[in-house]
């Protein structure tokens, strides 16, 4: 019994940190998206020597809103990591029981390091939401100053 319960335990720490792998690589990809999207919307065209890579993904989706593509796929990334944090509580009960110490502070640290995660992927959620709102007051202030403009030119 005893040996049953520490190789699911042992299993499920393998799947949380495979888990938490590809959590790291979406994040990565999620940044070198967002650099290329911020370098393509500076102007930037490069050289012209872009490979198939270094191109964008062809999605309507992204063309039509790029914010709600970021914010669900930070959405998608606190999913796994609320996942992840659940884990990590189930095995820290499961090695309290058992009395491993290692295993004990392993499942600790990635319990905190879910924990951390979450934080931050919450920040980056309300600075992008806090971006999209100040640039929607920046778009009705300029288009409401064109307005006014035409308004004028209109008069005379």
């Amino acid at each position: 019994m005893s040996l049953t319960l520490s190789h699911n335990a042992a299993v499920m720490f393998l799947c949380l940190s495979v888990v938490s792998q590809e959590l790291v690589e979406l994040n990565n990809r999620l940044l070198l998206a967002d650099e290329k999207r911020a370098s393509r919307d500076s102007g930037w065209e490069g050289n012209g020597s872009a490979t198939e890579a270094d191109k964008p993904p062809e999605s309507s989706e992204s063309a039509e809103n790029p914010v709600e593509e970021r914010l669900n796929a930070l959405q998608k990334q606190l999913d796994i990591e609320v996942k992840v944090k659940q884990g990590a509580e189930n095995l820290i009960s499961t090695y309290s029981q058992q009395r491993d110490k290692k295993m004990l502070l392993d499942a600790q640290q990635m319990l905190e390091d879910a924990r951390t995660k979450m934080e931050i992927v919450r920040m980056q959620m309300l600075r992008v939401q806090q971006a999209s709102r100040q640039n929607q007051q920046q778009n009705v202030a300029a288009n409401g100053n064109s307005d006014e403009v035409h308004t004028v030119i209109s008069q005379l």
